[in-house]
């Protein structure tokens, strides 16, 4: 069995600018052998929610968009993995984070809800008032 050895940096994307400032941040202040996991959260459908409001990126539309980061980024020489799944944003983040390897989360202060456009930093709070991570917040 191989072990990794690497320790890895979380970084919460959801396509906004401060998302996209995350993943700059993220890879910035990455040591040369550590491992950058891109997690895009899509949250579940709520039936609760009646209004005529479109739905988030597909998972496929998502991982697309990943893809072209892990393009953009290349050249950093960081091994840089993409995750997306669909959930809870901050159960789902905080699930990633519990992982031996992960040392810090990093999200920016606000991000998109599905409101399009509306901005939201209550993911953020909860996973700050949650996480058993560091976490780093960019603005």
């Amino acid at each position: 069995m191989i072990m990794n050895n690497r320790n890895q940096i979380l970084v919460a994307f959801d396509r906004s600018p401060e998302a996209e400032k995350a993943v700059e941040h993220a890879l910035a202040i990455a040591e040369p052998d550590d491992e950058i996991l891109i997690l895009w959260v899509i949250p579940e459908p709520d039936p609760s929610f009646f209004l005529d409001i479109p739905e988030e990126f597909s998972i496929q539309e998502a991982s697309d968009h990943l893809d072209s980061l892990k393009i953009k980024y290349q050249n950093t020489k960081l091994q840089i993995i993409t995750k997306v799944c669909q959930g809870n944003i901050v159960e789902e983040i905080l699930k990633a984070s519990e992982k031996p390897e992960c040392k810090l989360i990093v999200m920016g202060y606000r991000g998109v809800s599905r409101l399009g456009g509306f901005k939201l930093g209550s993911v953020s709070g909860m996973v700050a008032k949650k996480a058993n991570k560091p976490l780093l917040i960019v603005r």
